[in-house]
């Protein structure tokens, strides 16, 4: 009888424990998927920030198009502007990323093409 009720305790221990781990294992899934604190939603640039370091980037131009996209683990704006630039800015800093010359696939003014442009296609 007391062997029993031993295995039995051993029994319940073990799937307190088991139990426990699972429990654990689902918080930390909910933690880590939770939306953003009001305070970094806050602390984000809002479109306009956006386009306006954009347009400060390229003076004359401007922004014709904003959106805002997920790259990785940041949150990046994409902001075009009118005169074929894209800038990309880091949503939570505000720090320009990247700045580049969209390609609109009409070679005709862009010039002759260089021994390097052939060796790209």
């Amino acid at each position: 009888m007391m062997k029993q009720i031993n295995r039995i305790g051993k029994r319940t221990i073990l799937a307190l424990f088991v139990s426990g781990i699972l429990l654990a294992g689902v918080l930390i899934g909910v933690f880590m998927n939770a939306p953003r604190s009001a305070n970094a939603q806050q602390s984000q640039l809002t479109p306009d920030e956006a386009k306006a370091a954009a347009e400060a980037e390229s003076p004359g131009a401007t922004a014709t198009d904003v959106s805002l996209e997920r790259e990785g683990s940041v949150d990046v704006y994409e902001v075009q502007l009118d005169n074929g630039m894209e800038v990309e800015i880091d949503a939570a800093t505000g720090e320009i990323l990247e700045i580049e010359l969209e390609d609109d696939g009409d070679d005709a003014d862009d010039g002759p093409d260089t021994p390097e442009d052939d060796e790209d296609e």
